[in-house]
């Protein structure tokens, strides 16, 4: 495999003899790799590659210029392929219009989930606007439980610090979807077992699928924008998240109270019939403003409209006076 990164910028590192399950490079690509030509990717010895279809919401817009070019030529010249968005959501609901924005794509390339050798992974690693870690997590299971309802297998993409200090909930472990991870590095630190010491490496496959080793790799054909490529090394190659529903931490539908007591009729699940009449929640000394979702005023909830959502209540301090009966007295300043 080293010949395929023969005038790489970087040294691959060597650990294909370690023990590691090494089983073969990757490369993931986007418009700014500029007009890559397959043919001589495949040639060059670069069995996979995972491609960006867009970013952010389901706008035409926001699809990636060579999204559809590469997902019709990598497959015609043997190249194996996975799938990416890059993230802008920070709420439920966006997470779930950034899925739409992936099967969307889907469907126009004709990619069903038998054409993916590779998962469908959702980029996280915006950090203008970074969710808490509860909702990273919530924003994740929205946008995986869509993309593995459709029969495609799913995963996540960020950096080794985003999951060991972000990407924490037990979602992200516990329901199959593949990790792949970057750290710039001749070691992937997230592959370390948490009861040996830094120096000793463990099996990479236990961890991570993917590990996106640098951003400076050079493989013939792939160079023809920014002069790099994103390179990635392969541990897994077998996945089985297609299908698989994860619960959405801490419930479909999350309350942040701000100080106040929820009223008992508002569940944490949609009712039969899928629609949520909302009852005002209470506060000592505070009057009731109105539920907020996504910062939209609502007084009932549809799981079509919000599949997983948290709910936001706006309070406004009550004023007090108070009047004086002197019945003839002088008024203390003071009072």
């Amino acid at each position: 495999y080293s010949s395929s990164l023969a005038s790489s910028k970087r040294t691959m590192p060597q650990l294909v003899d370690e023990g590691t399950g090494f089983k073969g490079l990757c490369i993931d690509v986007s418009e700014h790799n500029g007009l890559i030509e397959w043919k001589k990717v495949k040639k060059a010895g670069m069995d996979y590659a995972i491609l960006r279809c867009g970013y952010g919401q389901d706008y035409a817009s926001q699809d990636d210029k060579q999204w559809a070019r590469n997902a019709e030529y990598a497959p015609k010249y043997g190249v194996k392929i996975g799938v990416y968005l890059y993230s802008y959501a920070y709420n439920e609901t966006m997470a779930y219009g950034e899925a739409q924005h992936v099967l969307r794509c889907l469907r126009e390339a004709g990619l069903e989930p038998e054409d993916l050798d590779l998962p469908v992974y959702y980029d996280l690693e915006e950090a203008s606007v970074r969710p808490s870690n509860q909702m990273l997590a919530r924003m994740a299971a929205v946008f995986c439980n869509t993309i593995a309802a459709e029969g495609y297998n799913v995963g996540i993409y960020a950096s080794t610090s985003w999951f060991m200090s972000y990407l924490t909930n037990d979602v992200f472990d516990s329901y199959g979807w593949s990790k792949w991870v970057a750290q710039y590095n001749s070691q992937c630190t997230y592959c370390r077992k948490p009861d040996t010491s830094m120096d000793k490496m463990a099996n990479y496959g236990e961890y991570l699928d993917l590990w996106q080793f640098t951003s400076r790799g050079w493989v013939t054909g792939a160079n023809n924008g920014i002069n790099r490529v994103d390179t990635n090394m392969i541990f897994n190659d077998e996945f089985s998240s297609a299908g698989v529903k994860a619960p959405i931490p801490g419930g479909t539908i999350c309350y942040d109270l701000n100080g106040g007591t929820n009223a008992k009729a508002n569940t944490s699940k949609y009712p039969q019939g899928g629609v949520l009449e909302l009852a005002a929640p209470t506060r000592k000394y505070y009057s009731f403003k109105g539920w907020y979702a996504n910062g939209k005023k609502v007084d009932s909830i549809s799981k079509a409209d919000y599949p997983a959502v948290t709910l936001s209540a706006k309070w406004a301090k009550n004023t007090y006076s108070i009047e004086y009966e002197l019945n003839g007295g002088k008024n203390s300043a003071s009072n």
